[in-house]
């Protein structure tokens, strides 16, 4: 999101950009089991050329009175000269409690959706304040001491500008298309995990949890020696793709008991030795007869184990 901002910007020689993607916020039902969702737009992030990118969480119904919403409605591009001078008869209006909030002033305004091959809307992308490049006094002193943009070098956006960005914007849903495949993918991988776990917990309640506490500490002692600075492993550093591959081993190291037959799993004291007299409870150890010279070696060395004396 950051960098389809920041081509945005550099594009159009916008001054602040913006962006929001659509997604579906379940309601909870009451008297039937089927789920429904409601659409919403998020406000994920935004960016102008002073403070850089900042993160938003906010989160707006999709309709016709906000330029946003009506981007995200409708599908068209909006471009503003004058956002606090909008033309009479605009189902539409300019929310200036964003300005006052953030300090920022928007004068001109181009907002256009983010749309897949197939027509859907995945998001808006506002851009804030086109710039005359040939300006050479961009930022003014304001009253309290910031540097804030000049007024008299706003301009507002082109045509030219809403080709750009409208192929700009086609490619960055795409992007934005297979980031949302890469995440489902990831999703289920750690869905099958978890279910994973959850079968190898209930073949063996006694040790519930194990797993869990088996991956909380293989990950802690992964970065505190990746964190080490000094000794032995000072040089032993692992990536974040190495972490989670080390949390997976380790949520999974007991997969094998899904295997484990439930005599041998939840036995209270120890299995016999599988010899002629106790055959293995779980069939272990069972198998082909030794070869003669294979049991007398085996019984040499066992006896000159126990006659070996202590050093």
């Amino acid at each position: 999101l950051d960098l389809i901002l920041k081509n945005a910007v550099e594009t159009t020689e916008a001054d602040a950009a913006s962006i929001f993607l659509t997604e579906n916020v379940k309601i909870d039902s009451i008297g039937t089991s089927q789920k429904k969702y409601f659409p919403v737009l998020r406000f994920h992030r935004s960016t102008d050329r002073r403070s850089g990118s900042k993160i938003q969480n906010k989160v707006f119904e999709i309709d016709e009175k906000s330029i946003a919403g009506f981007v995200a409605s409708r599908g068209e591009v909006i471009r503003i000269q004058d956002c606090y001078n909008l033309p009479p008869g605009l189902t539409y209006a300019f929310n200036s409690a964003v300005d006052t909030e953030t300090g920022y002033k928007t004068v001109s305004l181009m907002a256009l959706p983010l749309k897949t091959a197939d027509g859907k809307i995945r998001g808006v992308i506002q851009l804030l304040n086109k710039v005359d490049s040939r300006a050479d006094n961009r930022l003014i002193v304001n009253q309290f001491g910031q540097q804030v943009l000049n007024e008299a070098n706003i301009i507002p956006f082109t045509d030219e500008d809403e080709q750009l960005m409208l192929a700009f914007a086609s490619q960055a849903c795409v992007a934005l298309e297979n980031a949302k495949l890469t995440e489902d993918i990831e999703n289920l991988f750690e869905s099958f995990i978890r279910a994973s776990v959850t079968a190898i917990e209930a073949r063996d309640p006694a040790t519930s949890g194990h797993s869990d506490r088996v991956a909380v500490l293989s990950v802690e002692f992964a970065r505190a020696v990746h964190q080490c600075g000094h000794g032995p492993c000072q040089h032993v550093h692992f990536s974040e793709q190495q972490i989670r591959e080390l949390r997976y081993a380790a949520l999974l190291h007991d997969f094998g008991k899904i295997g484990v037959r439930e005599s041998v799993l939840s036995k209270s004291h120890k299995l016999p030795a599988p010899n002629g007299d106790h055959p293995s409870p779980a069939g272990f150890g069972a198998g082909p007869p030794r070869d003669d010279g294979v049991e007398k070696l085996s019984d040499r060395s066992c006896r000159h184990a126990r006659e070996r004396p202590a050093d």
